[in-house]
């Protein structure tokens, strides 16, 4: 006789067999199982997206009907997953279920050939297309185009080389050129050189006549290969197109931001793009100094204000230097707030000293935030823009007690409640009591119920101890979900707000036994069914 009980679920069998005193209580297990049971919170929609099969047969078991399989995407996930056993599930259930137009496309792109064979055998009428063999390509699933090519009549498009050879599959292009007429692009080559492919490009080179685009130089320039791009161009008369363009400023522009030294100064001698005020601004960001001198002393195309913003950024103090000293396009007042927010604090005294940009209140907010006293107290002392209760709020969520007080004793800006709230959710506990003893804005809730579920003890304790806010039910909860024991029991020494059901069902989820224990000793509403967990 088949049983018809329902089967327990697994993380209650595990602790169940486990557990040889409890082998003659096979009816708790069962309400335990009962209540940790949230399978009538999913649809079978849901649960083939996830390929729950024994989700899926827990639902197929049950007397309600769900919903129609309206989502495609469900369908689509199996496939991709290759999972037949979900797929012939799914036809058993609803047989008159056909798929959707796409699937064969979608499995054929994730090199699920017994899928895709699977799906033509059962669903004759599916509709696919040439994506099917495209995907297929780009992903550089041979066997899957061979068989689409020998069984399915949708064929492929230029897509198919394309994708190929950028993804450099060589023995995939070489079939599809041997076996198929469809042919390719510029895409192809381009993003060979992308990878840096040069087996690829040579054979593309070789046997295609597609060619490339001024794209594949910029690609080239950008990872600093200048041998390709020497090779590239050595070939441009037979890799573009007639009249094409063969001077783009951004092969140039490319090479000055990735700080290739030697690919601009090949460009600057032997091509006629020349670049634009990027390529200075984004090597200036990188600190490529001989790029920013070089682009200085040879070329005219200048920089922008982005230029020593984005250097005061990285810290890169002789290129500030050099572009201030050199340059008159100057900078802004971000300058000297990116480099306070990075703590670069000789770029912040450099600044200081010799432009009058300024800065913005962000300027301290951010260097507090990151722990940087010395440009804190820099900023404070020269700088007259000063800054917001963020400066403290971030400075006590970082745990920067040195800079709370100095911001606390120096300033009168002052702070907000989230500066207890992030200090004690990160666990800084002597943060945490600086600011109980030295402000008054004290916290919230959020304190202890952070506190609480990060497993911070200490300072759960204290804020019981020393402040009135208490916590709400989220402190037990959350500590139940991560497993903190002890901190469950300082809360509930303390009298706190308890829990909800939510914590020894997470708990048990989570594996913590003990806990889920503990909450079923002491809290009514974590027993089953009137059964205590107690073993």
């Amino acid at each position: 006789m088949v049983s018809t009980r329902t089967p327990l679920l697994t993380c209650v069998d595990v602790v169940w067999r486990e557990q040889e005193a409890l082998g003659f209580l096979p009816h708790v297990a069962a309400l335990i199982s009962s209540y940790l049971d949230s399978s009538h919170l999913w649809n079978i929609p849901q649960a083939l997206d996830y390929g729950y099969l024994h989700l899926l047969q827990r639902l197929g078991d049950t007397a309600r009907r769900l919903r129609p399989l309206s989502n495609r995407r469900c369908f689509m996930s199996a496939a991709q997953r290759g999972d037949i056993a979900l797929l012939q599930w799914l036809a058993v259930y609803d047989p008159e279920f056909q798929g959707y137009d796409g699937v064969l496309d979608h499995a054929a792109e994730h090199g699920q050939l017994e899928c895709v064979k699977w799906l033509h055998k059962t669903m004759p009428s599916l509709q696919a297309s040439t994506k099917a063999m495209d995907l297929a390509a780009a992903h550089g699933h041979l066997p899957v185009i061979q068989w689409l090519h020998e069984n399915r009549s949708e064929g492929c498009s230029h897509h198919a080389i394309d994708g190929s050879g950028a993804r450099g599959h060589v023995d995939v292009v070489q079939w599809l050129a041997a076996h198929r007429n469809e042919g390719g692009t510029k895409y192809a080559m381009n993003f060979a050189v992308w990878y840096g492919n040069m087996r690829m490009v040579h054979w593309l080179y070789a046997h295609r006549s597609e060619g490339c685009s001024i794209h594949a130089m910029v690609f080239a320039a950008k990872r600093g290969d200048l041998e390709l791009l020497k090779w590239l161009y050595d070939h441009k008369e037979e890799l573009l197109a007639p009249n094409a363009d063969d001077s783009s400023p951004l092969v140039m522009d490319h090479a000055g931001e990735y700080g290739h030294l030697d690919v601009v100064q090949w460009l600057h001698a032997n091509t006629t793009g020349g670049c634009t005020t990027d390529a200075m601004n984004g090597a200036a960001r990188g600190g490529h100094l001989e790029i920013v001198q070089f682009l200085h002393d040879h070329r005219s195309e200048g920089c922008t204000t982005n230029a020593m913003d984005g250097a005061a950024r990285g810290g890169h103090l002789e290129v500030v230097k050099f572009l201030h000293e050199r340059r008159r396009e100057g900078c802004s007042y971000l300058a000297m707030d990116y480099a306070a927010a990075e703590g670069h604090l000789e770029v912040v005294k450099f600044l200081h000293s010799h432009r009058n940009e300024g800065c913005s209140p962000w300027a301290i907010n951010s260097a507090a935030g990151g722990g940087h006293l010395t440009i804190v107290k820099f900023l404070h002392e020269y700088r007259s823009e000063g800054c917001t209760v963020r400066a403290i709020d971030r400075a006590a969520g970082g745990g920067y007690l040195a800079v709370v007080r100095f911001l606390h004793e120096n300033r009168s800006e002052g702070c907000t409640t989230e500066a207890m709230d992030a200090a004690a959710c990160f666990g800084h506990l002597e943060v945490v009591k600086f600011l109980h003893f030295n402000r008054n804005e004290g916290c919230s809730q959020s304190a202890l119920d952070s506190a609480a579920r990060c497993g911070h003890v200490d300072v759960v304790e204290w804020l019981f101890e020393n402040r009135t806010e208490g916590c709400s039910t989220e402190a037990m909860d959350g500590a139940a979900w991560f497993g903190h024991l002890e901190v469950m029991r300082c809360l509930h020494e303390h009298g706190s707000a308890g829990c909800t059901r939510r914590a020894a069902r997470d708990a048990l989820v989570g594996g913590h036994v003990k806990v889920a224990r503990w909450l079923a000793e002491n809290y009514s509403q974590c027993r089953v069914g009137g059964v205590d967990l107690v073993y």
